[in-house]
């Protein structure tokens, strides 16, 4: 498997979620939080060059990106979000759960 200890997993998967947030900040299009409630479901996902990850981080993130498509994402008024992930979805990318029920601020 990829990831061989639970520590360096959450360590890994925390930094790789903070450089997406970061990325997707920066370069992504602005939306409304009405225009986002409602329920989301991931039927497709690329990686983008201009990311700049090397071999090991491409590896991880085509890990992730592959564990989200058939995912669906939640995103209620009051800014709480949710992930459902499939059940076909592997057990790190279930551990993502623990993001469930947090405020999207």
């Amino acid at each position: 498997m990829l990831y061989t200890n639970k520590k360096n997993n959450m360590k890994t998967l925390f930094l790789t979620l903070v450089t997406v947030l970061i990325y997707c900040s920066a370069t992504c299009q602005t939306l409304q939080n009405d225009k986002i409630i409602g329920e989301w479901t991931v039927k497709n996902s690329q990686l983008i060059a201009e990311m700049g990850l090397d071999k090991e981080q491409s590896q991880q993130m085509e890990s992730l990106r592959k564990g989200f498509i058939g995912s669906t994402f939640v995103f209620k008024a009051d800014r709480i979000f949710q992930i459902k992930f499939p059940a076909t979805a592997n057990n790190f990318m279930k551990e993502l759960a623990m993001l469930n029920n947090k405020n999207g601020n």
